[in-house]
């Protein structure tokens, strides 16, 4: 019988907990879609009611029902309105003369944006407080 070198073994249990580890992220991974996919199934499905006479009133109930879900997995409005305009977080589609607002304050919110994991996922769409003297310059 061959002699069994001791690095051999530590090698061959290092790929199998290596390997074990993938397996396990692998299925990790396939549970948050999945949990992902029924949430938004169950958003369609709400949609789908709201399309056969639900109203105004189950149109609001699916849409808390669809942040509810983003928020599960991780996904975060960012707040803006009041702050500076930040070129990385922020997407500028107007800006507007306003003498008590300070420059490259944001003072609308045109559209939400959404952070995942830290990262902007959608950019919000902000009006921007200048004072060159002008009135609104639209830029896109």
């Amino acid at each position: 019988m061959d002699e069994v070198n001791p690095n051999d073994l530590s090698e061959m249990w290092r790929k199998f907990v290596t390997g074990r580890q993938h397996e396990q992220f692998e299925q990790d991974v396939q549970q948050r879609v999945r949990e992902l996919l029924k949430d938004l199934v169950d958003v369609l499905l709400a949609l789908d009611r709201i399309v056969s006479g639900g109203g105004e009133d189950h149109c609001r109930l699916v849409r808390n029902d669809l942040e509810t879900a983003l928020e599960r997995f991780g996904v975060r409005e960012i707040e803006c309105a009041g702050s500076l305009f930040n070129p990385e977080v922020h997407r500028a589609v107007e800006r507007c003369h306003q003498l008590a607002t300070p420059r490259g304050t944001i003072i609308d919110v045109v559209s939400r944006g959404f952070t995942w994991g830290g990262d902007v996922v959608v950019a919000p769409r902000v009006v921007v407080a200048c004072d060159d003297g002008g009135g609104e310059d639209s830029h896109d």
